[in-house]
């Protein structure tokens, strides 16, 4: 517990007052710290995630290694590497079990929500 404040909150901080203003992200109070709150709960499930497989296994390196797989599986199906509709079907279920999908779709919905896209037609440009 006393691995939290200071290695998972504190880091955070900065890093979202630096990136989320250079990335153009919204530019509102509550869609920021909802932004900070999302990477902080990516991080607590990271965190978690470790020390699960730390429990798991009592030696080290087997434990790095199933938590690096684990890592890699996760960032692959997260939908940001890999486009998930060209992914077969028999492989579709494994983005449910990535934290990493559920952070970038909660990033998404609080950039996007409440706009309006619509495809631009060549005659007339309007929707």
């Amino acid at each position: 517990m006393c691995d939290i404040i200071p290695q998972r909150l504190i880091p955070i901080l900065p890093l979202s007052v630096i990136s989320y203003w250079m990335i153009g992200f919204g530019a509102t109070a509550s869609q920021f710290l909802y932004s900070v709150l999302n990477m902080m709960l990516t991080s607590f499930a990271a965190a978690g995630l470790v020390y699960l497989c730390s429990a798991m296994f009592a030696n080290a390196t087997m434990a790095t290694v199933v938590v690096s797989l684990s890592f890699f599986t996760m960032m692959i199906f997260g939908g940001l590497l890999v486009n998930l509709n060209s992914t077969p079907t028999y492989l579709k279920w494994i983005k449910y079990t990535s934290f990493v999908h559920y952070s970038i779709e909660g990033l998404s919905i609080n950039e996007f929500h409440g706009m309006t896209f619509c495809p631009i037609r060549k005659s007339d440009n309007s929707c």
